[in-house]
């Protein structure tokens, strides 16, 4: 098997120039072409190719690869990501073309919400291209890009990420020049690692279109579900036609598209629009857009002029092509369609890198993917997603080890839109891909950059109190920022969470005075959330929250008796909130464990199925596909921060509990909450697939388990004090064993 390798070289390949078209204007989309002759057959070819916003490879007229929006974005003057094509099947003896189409990405994006149009290094789209041909007869032929491509406009005459794509079918590529050498991006050239982004999902309309389609006609379609992808369409035309797809997520009163919530950040000019020219000469055959992608759930149909005597449309979703590891189902609607809801908002905002939502922003928010990593580890296989991205969080880091709130960034969100919580991407994910697969290499790539970033905390706190950037985000009243949680207690408990993460990535890692260093800096920042914001007489937490509670509990920052009335206060929160839930994005991560931490899971479920606002199955009542930004969906409709509730469902409703990689064990923790008359949850790691089941029969619960044959399992069903009778255990497939038990009153805890 011949092995191709790129020329030498580290923001440039030896022989190779960066080339563009500096003269196009730049909302068209430039192609890159070049012509050569084999003389005989071809036995092996690669193209490798740097494409920056994003590019299209095209050979005899064939698209090459099958992933799209590539390259994925980056801090483009520190890296920039290639791509290796296998076009081997696509050559032939003879003559042929290499086309290269590029769109502008963000790597040449205009906005100004984030600073994008100011990034240091915002240009043209441009690529570097090298080609290695292996002939029958031993002969190579190689190509370099070099100023011997030509260059033109191709016939997307418009295109930006947020606003959307023009394409005119009725024209040609433009006449040709020869391409320009240009300046490098500047970063250094990588490998673009899987996954790639790739079409995943077809969804029809609930309702076809009617042909014709007259001038002036305007047409909307349902597609039932709200994703993050775009159309595929077919047209013919009488004459001379243009029309628009505009895409959006909610009607408005009388039934018509309306973005008003979700177009508030691009300057109210073109957005998530696609529009398209064609005449009788030149249909359209499975149009599709090349270089944006849109969050949806409804596409407006405009004929703008002339009339389509035939038109077909059908929605695809697009997201970086992850394997599923993991699975959960119940036997409540509700419940199912909320960790539906939550797996769809994950796969919507998996494009490249983990973005806030498919249409508004497609930022990478840092506290979003935070909040989001373990659900998304157990479901997804999220490590080499989460590795390159982490490479983007690295280079992102200031000397001083302060992060951005986006990342990439052009330099924005650095003084706002960031603090702990936020900052805490940096461990969670590597975190998470230790906890769900046993894997630690993530925790050790990144431990230098973490002493760095508890470094800059040191240095932004007083008494080991800590109170800068954002807190427990968009609460069900108020503005975001409104939250009852103060803070100051929010941002000093997830101090002390990273201190004892890095205390055991040092441990992993050998570095035992690092390790009891950052013990020790643990305990002063115990000692200082309890002196500052503890009240050890009631066990209430400053700002009296349901997530303060449950963060000073889930993390163990109590103590004692405090512990025992720090969740007595919980309870009596929600009690005093009627029962609903009174948090943001931090509370739907803690105060759910919390609640199961302490026995009372139960009460979890009610709060999330409670009816009426604020809760899940409200969301769920209101005809929500995946999840909101804020419980009144006053804003984006497919947000994943809130989705850390698909954990709670797998580790304590359906019990699938914790493994421990280290010590071996894993202990099933099942909730059996009385909504529920069954639950299921699986997931795969490094050391094997665990699972378990569990239904209700008469006088109790058989419950079903599964772990790799080398683990201990210990059952600890939530509520304490049940007899637990084993039924039997027996080996499965790949050395696992099955083991069956029968639940019925009260014993607390069996080890096996």
């Amino acid at each position: 098997m011949y092995t191709h390798i790129p020329p030498k070289g580290i923001a440039c390949w030896e022989g190779c120039h960066f080339i563009g078209n500096p003269s196009i204007n730049e909302k068209v989309s430039p192609f890159f072409r070049r012509n050569f002759t084999l003389s005989e057959e071809v036995v092996s070819a690669a193209v490798f190719l740097c494409g920056v916003g994003y590019h299209e490879l095209y050979i005899n007229g064939v698209k090459a690869g099958d992933s799209f929006l590539t390259p994925a974005q980056s801090i483009y003057d520190k890296t920039v990501y290639y791509n290796t094509y296998d076009i081997s099947r696509l050559l032939k003896a003879g003559e042929n073309t290499l086309y290269v189409l590029l769109g502008n990405g963000l790597y040449n994006c205009e906005i100004k919400t984030w600073d994008y149009e100011k990034a240091p290094w915002r240009e043209k789209p441009k690529l570097l291209l090298y080609g290695d041909i292996l002939l029958r007869k031993g002969r190579r032929v190689n190509i370099y890009s070099d100023s011997s491509f030509e260059t033109g406009e191709s016939p997307i005459t418009y295109n930006t990420l947020y606003g959307g794509e023009t394409q005119d079918y009725t024209r040609g590529d433009s006449a040709a020049r020869k391409a320009v050498v240009v300046k490098s991006p500047g970063g250094v050239l990588r490998p673009f690692p899987e996954p790639h982004v790739k079409e995943q999902l077809t969804y029809r309309p609930l309702k076809p279109a009617k042909s014709p389609v007259p001038a002036g006609k305007k047409i909307l379609f349902d597609f039932g579900q709200n994703m993050a992808g775009w159309a595929h369409v077919d047209a013919e035309a009488s004459g001379r036609t243009r029309f628009t797809l505009r895409y959006g997520e909610k009607l408005d009163a009388g039934g018509g598209l309306d973005t008003s919530l979700i177009d508030v950040f691009t300057e109210k000019g073109r957005f998530q629009t696609d529009e398209y020219i064609l005449d009788p000469a030149h249909p359209i055959r499975n149009g599709r857009p090349h270089f944006t992608y849109h969050g949806f759930r409804y596409i407006e149909l405009s004929v703008e002029e002339g009339e389509l005597t035939a038109f077909d449309i059908h929605a695809r979703t697009l997201n970086s092509d992850l394997r599923r590891i993991g699975s959960f189902t119940s036997s409540d609607d509700y419940v199912n369609r909320i960790y539906e809801a939550g797996q769809k908002a994950s796969l919507s905002n998996l494009v490249n890198v983990p973005t806030d939502c498919p249409h508004r922003e497609k930022n990478g928010w840092t506290g979003d993917a935070a909040l989001s990593a373990e659900q998304m580890c157990l479901n997804l296989d999220m490590k080499e997603f989460y590795r390159r991205w982490l490479h983007d969080i690295r280079e992102s880091q200031r000397p001083s080890g302060q992060l951005p709130g986006i990342i990439p960034t052009g330099g924005w969100g650095f003084n706002w839109g960031s603090g702990p919580v936020w900052d805490s991407v940096l461990f969670e994910l590597p975190l998470a891909v230790y906890t769900c697969y046993g894997d630690a290499s993530l925790l050790l790539e990144n431990r230098d950059a973490m002493k760095r970033y508890l470094d800059f905390c040191a240095s932004m706190a007083e008494d080991h109190v800590v109170n800068f950037g954002l807190g427990d985000w968009c609460p069900p009243v108020g503005g975001a920022g409104d939250h009852p949680c103060p803070t100051a207690v929010s941002d000093t408990a997830t101090y002390f969470k990273l201190v004892k993460i890095l205390a055991m990535v040092s441990d992993l890692a050998g570095e035992q005075a690092d390790r009891d260093y950052y013990e020790k800096l643990a305990a002063a920042i115990k000692d200082s959330f309890n002196r500052h914001f503890v009240d050890s007489g009631t066990g209430l937490v400053s700002g009296g929250s349901q997530t303060g509670q449950a963060m000073a509990l889930c993390l163990g920052l109590l103590e004692g008796d405090t512990t025992k009335k720090a969740q007595d206060q919980l309870c009596t929160l929600v009690a005093k909130n009627n029962g609903y839930l009174d948090f943001g994005i931090l509370g739907a991560k803690y105060v759910f464990e919390a609640l199961s931490g302490c026995g009372k899971g139960q009460l979890a479920m009610d709060i999330i199925l409670h009816e009426g606002f604020p809760s899940y199955r409200h969301w769920i009542d209101m005809g929500i596909t995946t999840m909101a930004e804020s419980w009144n969906r006053t804003s984006s409709d497919n947000h994943h921060m809130f989705s850390d509730v698909c954990r709670w469902f797998v580790r304590y409703v359906a019990g699938l509990g914790k493994a421990d990689f280290c010590g071996r064990t894993i202990t099933f923790s099942p909730d059996f909450p009385v909504q529920l008359n069954s639950a299921g949850a699986s997931t795969e790691s490094a050391a094997g697939e665990f699972s378990c089941s569990w239904e209700r029969q008469p006088g109790g619960v058989r419950f079903t388990c599964l772990a790799p044959a080398d683990f201990s399992v210990a059952l600890a069903p939530g509520e304490p004090g049940r007899v637990i009778e084993t039924l039997g255990e027996k080996t499965v497939k790949d050395g696992h064993i099955q083991r069956d038990f029968f639940i019925k009153e009260p014993l607390s805890k069996l080890q096996f």
